[in-house]
């Protein structure tokens, strides 16, 4: 599964020093938006860059706020079911807490106005 993450060069670092965290996202355009606002409250660092990964999504904008997601690229182990398929039920029993949470998520996220059927959008407007 590919994802994007940010990576920040700190203020007085090596020239080819990167520094990245845990937070993956499903789009560039997402990690560009956390790089953003990270700048907006932290002077740290003088440049930054996003780059692709093979990790699975960690984070999802929401409201121009990175939130730690539970639906991005989710999908059951064991039944290898997404989330929208297991809403009728036939969970698998190691993973149904996960899927319940993040159907309570995925609402949420639609309540907010979330396009979840374009992955590429943020919140419809």
């Amino acid at each position: 599964m590919k994802s994007y993450e940010a990576q920040v060069h700190g203020v007085g670092d090596p020239w080819d020093s990167w520094t990245g965290n845990s937070m993956r996202f499903s789009t560039e355009e997402e990690a560009k938006t956390y790089l953003a606002e990270l700048g907006s409250r932290w002077f740290g660092f003088d440049r930054s860059r996003v780059v692709e990964t093979d990790d699975p999504v960690t984070y999802v904008i929401v409201g121009g706020v990175a939130r730690a997601s539970r639906i991005a690229g989710h999908a059951c182990r064991s039944c290898l079911k997404g989330i929208e398929d297991t809403a009728a039920g036939g969970l698998c029993d190691d993973c149904e807490q996960r899927h319940d949470e993040a159907r309570t998520e995925l609402q949420h996220m639609r309540s907010l106005g979330a396009d979840l059927d374009n992955p590429e959008s943020e919140l419809q407007r």
